[in-house]
Protein backbone atom coordinates (compact mmCIF):
# COMPACT_ATOMS: atom_id res chain seq x y z
CA UNK A 1 0.00 0.00 0.00
CA UNK A 2 1.59 3.26 -1.12
CA UNK A 3 1.09 6.14 1.23
CA UNK A 4 2.38 9.70 1.00
CA UNK A 5 3.44 12.13 3.70
CA UNK A 6 2.99 15.58 2.23
CA UNK A 7 5.79 18.11 2.25
CA UNK A 8 6.49 19.31 5.79
CA UNK A 9 9.28 20.24 8.20
CA UNK A 10 10.23 19.73 11.84
CA UNK A 11 11.84 22.07 14.36
CA UNK A 12 14.42 19.45 15.30
CA UNK A 13 16.68 17.01 13.52
CA UNK A 14 15.14 13.60 13.26
CA UNK A 15 15.91 10.10 12.10
CA UNK A 16 13.57 7.65 10.42
CA UNK A 17 14.45 3.95 10.40
CA UNK A 18 12.59 1.59 8.10
CA UNK A 19 11.89 -1.18 10.59
CA UNK A 20 9.55 -3.61 8.86
CA UNK A 21 8.81 -4.61 5.32
CA UNK A 22 6.45 -7.08 3.79
CA UNK A 23 7.34 -10.12 1.72
CA UNK A 24 7.58 -8.20 -1.57
CA UNK A 25 10.81 -8.40 -3.60
CA UNK A 26 13.51 -6.06 -2.26
CA UNK A 27 13.22 -3.62 -5.17
CA UNK A 28 9.58 -2.95 -4.20
CA UNK A 29 10.23 -2.49 -0.48
CA UNK A 30 11.07 0.70 1.33
CA UNK A 31 10.29 4.37 1.02
CA UNK A 32 11.10 7.17 -1.40
CA UNK A 33 12.19 10.44 0.26
CA UNK A 34 12.55 13.93 -1.19
CA UNK A 35 14.50 16.18 1.16
CA UNK A 36 15.22 19.86 0.51
CA UNK A 37 17.61 22.31 2.10
CA UNK A 38 16.18 24.37 4.96
CA UNK A 39 17.42 27.45 3.08
CA UNK A 40 14.97 26.61 0.27
CA UNK A 41 11.88 26.53 2.52
CA UNK A 42 10.77 30.06 1.58
CA UNK A 43 11.16 29.33 -2.14
CA UNK A 44 9.08 26.17 -1.74
CA UNK A 45 6.38 28.13 0.13
CA UNK A 46 6.34 30.73 -2.66
CA UNK A 47 6.06 27.96 -5.27
CA UNK A 48 3.08 26.43 -3.45
CA UNK A 49 1.41 29.82 -2.95
CA UNK A 50 1.61 30.52 -6.69
CA UNK A 51 -0.41 27.39 -7.45
CA UNK A 52 -4.04 27.79 -8.42
CA UNK A 53 -5.20 25.65 -5.48
CA UNK A 54 -3.28 27.62 -2.85
CA UNK A 55 -5.05 28.89 0.26
CA UNK A 56 -3.23 32.04 1.38
CA UNK A 57 -4.41 31.58 4.97
CA UNK A 58 -2.37 28.38 5.29
CA UNK A 59 1.34 27.72 5.56
CA UNK A 60 1.78 25.23 2.71
CA UNK A 61 4.70 23.47 4.41
CA UNK A 62 3.62 23.40 8.06
CA UNK A 63 0.05 22.50 7.06
CA UNK A 64 1.29 19.68 4.81
CA UNK A 65 -0.96 20.77 1.95
CA UNK A 66 0.97 19.30 -0.98
CA UNK A 67 2.88 16.28 -2.20
CA UNK A 68 5.43 17.14 -4.88
CA UNK A 69 5.02 14.53 -7.61
CA UNK A 70 7.46 14.28 -10.55
CA UNK A 71 5.77 17.07 -12.52
CA UNK A 72 5.68 19.45 -9.54
CA UNK A 73 9.31 18.69 -8.64
CA UNK A 74 10.32 19.57 -12.22
CA UNK A 75 8.31 22.82 -12.04
CA UNK A 76 9.92 23.65 -8.69
CA UNK A 77 13.36 23.08 -10.22
CA UNK A 78 12.67 25.21 -13.31
CA UNK A 79 10.68 28.04 -11.70
CA UNK A 80 12.47 28.40 -8.36
CA UNK A 81 15.85 26.72 -8.92
CA UNK A 82 15.20 24.31 -6.06
CA UNK A 83 16.56 20.78 -6.29
CA UNK A 84 16.22 18.31 -3.47
CA UNK A 85 17.80 15.01 -2.61
CA UNK A 86 15.99 11.84 -3.63
CA UNK A 87 16.70 8.92 -1.32
CA UNK A 88 15.44 5.35 -1.58
CA UNK A 89 15.25 3.90 1.92
CA UNK A 90 15.36 0.14 2.29
CA UNK A 91 14.72 -2.12 5.25
CA UNK A 92 17.06 -1.21 8.11
CA UNK A 93 18.23 2.07 6.54
CA UNK A 94 18.21 5.27 8.58
CA UNK A 95 17.44 8.64 7.01
CA UNK A 96 18.61 11.74 8.90
CA UNK A 97 16.64 14.92 8.21
CA UNK A 98 18.14 18.22 9.40
CA UNK A 99 15.96 20.61 11.39
CA UNK A 100 13.90 22.83 9.12
CA UNK A 101 14.50 20.76 5.98
CA UNK A 102 11.24 20.44 4.02
CA UNK A 103 10.72 16.79 3.16
CA UNK A 104 8.18 14.26 2.03
CA UNK A 105 8.07 10.49 1.92
CA UNK A 106 6.23 7.93 -0.17
CA UNK A 107 6.05 4.50 1.43
CA UNK A 108 6.32 1.96 -1.36
CA UNK A 109 4.61 -0.73 0.70
CA UNK A 110 3.16 -1.24 4.16
CA UNK A 111 5.87 -0.63 6.71
CA UNK A 112 6.65 0.35 10.26
CA UNK A 113 8.91 3.30 10.92
CA UNK A 114 10.85 4.22 14.01
CA UNK A 115 11.55 7.94 14.39
CA UNK A 116 13.82 9.71 16.86
CA UNK A 117 13.96 13.48 17.22
CA UNK A 118 16.92 15.35 18.66
CA UNK A 119 18.51 18.78 18.70
CA UNK A 120 21.93 18.78 17.08
CA UNK A 121 24.27 21.65 17.97
CA UNK A 122 24.70 22.45 14.27
CA UNK A 123 20.98 23.19 13.89
CA UNK A 124 20.14 25.12 17.07
CA UNK A 125 19.68 28.37 15.13
CA UNK A 126 17.29 26.63 12.72
CA UNK A 127 15.35 25.18 15.68
CA UNK A 128 14.96 28.66 17.20
CA UNK A 129 13.85 30.10 13.86
CA UNK A 130 11.22 27.38 13.34
CA UNK A 131 9.93 27.75 16.90
CA UNK A 132 9.40 31.44 16.11
CA UNK A 133 7.55 30.51 12.88
CA UNK A 134 5.29 28.14 14.80
CA UNK A 135 4.21 30.95 17.13
CA UNK A 136 2.45 32.67 14.22
CA UNK A 137 0.35 29.62 13.35
CA UNK A 138 -3.26 29.56 14.51
CA UNK A 139 -4.01 28.43 18.07
CA UNK A 140 -5.67 25.29 16.69
CA UNK A 141 -2.66 24.30 14.60
CA UNK A 142 -0.88 21.09 15.59
CA UNK A 143 2.54 22.83 15.57
CA UNK A 144 1.49 26.03 17.38
CA UNK A 145 2.63 24.77 20.79
CA UNK A 146 6.37 24.89 21.51
CA UNK A 147 6.79 21.14 21.99
CA UNK A 148 10.55 21.31 21.57
CA UNK A 149 11.11 23.98 24.24
CA UNK A 150 14.36 25.02 22.56
CA UNK A 151 14.92 27.90 25.01
CA UNK A 152 15.00 25.45 27.92
CA UNK A 153 17.35 23.14 26.03
CA UNK A 154 19.75 26.03 25.35
CA UNK A 155 19.55 27.30 28.94
CA UNK A 156 20.32 23.90 30.49
CA UNK A 157 23.08 23.17 27.96
CA UNK A 158 24.81 26.48 28.70
CA UNK A 159 24.34 25.96 32.46
CA UNK A 160 26.01 22.54 32.25
CA UNK A 161 28.84 23.89 30.06
CA UNK A 162 29.56 26.78 32.46
CA UNK A 163 29.47 24.44 35.45
CA UNK A 164 32.01 22.19 33.73
CA UNK A 165 34.34 25.17 33.18
CA UNK A 166 34.17 26.53 36.72
CA UNK A 167 36.85 25.40 39.13
CA UNK A 168 35.79 22.82 41.68
CA UNK A 169 35.91 24.39 45.15
CA UNK A 170 38.51 22.74 47.37
CA UNK A 171 37.44 21.57 50.80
Amino acid sequence: ARTHARTHTHSRTHTHIHAHACTLPLFLQGALWHIYSATDADKIREFFRRSETSNSALDPIHDQCYYLDDALRQQLRHQMGVVGFEIVQCLGDAVFIPAGAPHQVQNLNSCIKVAEDFVSPEHVAQCVSLTDEFRYLTEEHNNHEDKLQISSIIYHSVKEAVAALLPVPST
